[in-house]
């Protein structure tokens, strides 16, 4: 990757394999931005996280390296909606969200009795009110529902009948760095696409420095 960065760029402009030739670590930033621009652009596209996650489960094949799972602990109880909403951190490398289910027990009908993995459903923040257990409202949510704050976190939303022991997430991971010591992790037919966008970028970056340059010296005439 580093090598086809270098032809595309060389080609464009020989100065840049002579005078102006990036280092070995100024290509692989490049690289590591426009790998995560290629993600956004072909798998999560949309501010629509169901939609988001139709287009990561139709492109498996392509994201296997980075689909992972995990046990996250249940945190601490959200008062300000009640004591049925919980706070869930994240993983450190999540990327994107891909599915969760809940171990959860219920005292109401169905009763169940022992241990039942369920899927979670996602909902966003228009449907809050619905979920929330409180004076007012007493729902029974036949599934646990789920939304996502901006800090890295999910809030999970059960009903007064039930308890969550656990929850399982499978999510998409963000992706190593790209380095003369760790490949890309993306499917291989897209490395392509990673070189041509990190020369891209480049380019526009140069091409905005040189502007900014000549506009400073305009008014410094």
């Amino acid at each position: 990757m580093q090598i086809e960065f270098e032809r595309l760029l060389y080609t464009s402009n020989p100065e840049y394999s002579t005078s102006q030739k990036l280092d070995t670590d100024e290509i692989f930033a490049y690289l590591n931005v426009a790998q995560l621009r290629v993600m956004k652009a072909k798998y999560f596209p949309s501010a629509n996280i169901l939609e988001n996650v139709r287009i990561i489960q139709s492109n498996v094949e392509d994201l296997r390296n980075l689909i992972k799972r995990a046990t996250p602990s249940l945190g601490s109880t959200i008062a300000a909606y009640s004591n049925y909403a919980t706070l869930v951190a994240l993983p450190a490398d999540y990327l994107h969200y891909i599915r969760s289910d809940s171990a959860i027990t219920r005292t109401a009908v169905p009763v169940i009795s022992s241990t039942s993995i369920v899927p979670n459903k996602v909902i966003d923040y228009s449907e809050v009110d619905k979920v929330t257990v409180n004076d007012f409202n007493k729902p029974i949510l036949r599934k646990p529902c789920i939304v996502f704050e901006e800090s890295d976190n999910i809030i999970i939303f059960r009903d007064s009948y039930t308890t969550i022991t656990a929850v399982y997430l499978t999510y998409l991971s963000t992706p190593n760095d790209i380095s003369l010591s760790a490949d890309c992790e993306l499917a291989e037919y897209l490395h392509e696409e990673v070189v041509a966008t990190a020369v891209d970028i480049f380019r526009r970056e140069k091409y905005l420095l040189v502007t900014k340059q000549e506009d400073d010296n305009s008014r410094n005439a």
